[in-house]
């Protein structure tokens, strides 16, 4: 990834460390979200949305739009997590 995106060593820890960032930032307010819609909806939008981020980070030219998909990807992976649990 960082020879092929030109990108420098701080600018590829990003690419997890935006992940675990965006996850941490939003459990809590993922459940709340998930509380005042469907859980169900919530689920089924999360999901499209993290395997459009995961497109986005596969068709990624730049380093920026990889951290940035990846980012997203974590935002729709907490919705996920909390809104899959109260669907099981």
């Amino acid at each position: 990834i960082q020879t092929s995106l030109n990108a420098t060593a701080m600018q590829t820890l990003w690419v997890v460390n935006g992940y675990i960032l965006m996850r941490g930032i939003f459990v809590f307010a993922s459940g709340k979200i998930s509380d005042l819609f469907s859980h169900r909806r919530t689920f089924f939008y999360s999901l499209l949305l993290f395997v459009f981020a995961a497109i986005g980070c596969a068709f990624a030219n730049s380093i920026y739009v990889l951290i940035a998909f990846r980012c997203i990807q974590g935002l729709a992976s907490t919705f996920i997590l909390t809104a899959g649990m109260s669907v099981i």
